[in-house]
């Protein structure tokens, strides 16, 4: 008698909630980068920039890069009344 290797994925999902599985998660990918081309672009950055979340560490090194870089937009906005404003 051969003993085939068990696999998680044929033994626990049926092929239905599997292919269920794999679309819901490319529309949350989906989602989350057109969202975050939107929040990058009010920023004064390119949209293209959210491509970065199809790749997790990239994505993770990309947004502490932004945290810490000067955004184009805040250089060429108008100061808000009542912020204290500094030389650069």
């Amino acid at each position: 008698m051969i003993v085939e290797e068990w696999q998680w994925h044929t033994a626990v999902l049926s092929p239905l909630a599997y292919w269920f599985l794999m679309v819901a998660g490319l529309a949350l990918l989906i989602v989350a980068a057109a969202l975050n081309a939107i929040i990058l672009r009010k920023a004064g950055h390119s949209g293209w920039w959210a491509v970065l979340v199809l790749f997790p560490l990239l994505y993770f090194i990309g947004v502490w890069i932004f945290a810490w870089s000067r955004w184009p937009r805040a250089e060429t906005s108008p100061p808000i009344p009542g912020q204290p404003t500094t030389a650069a």
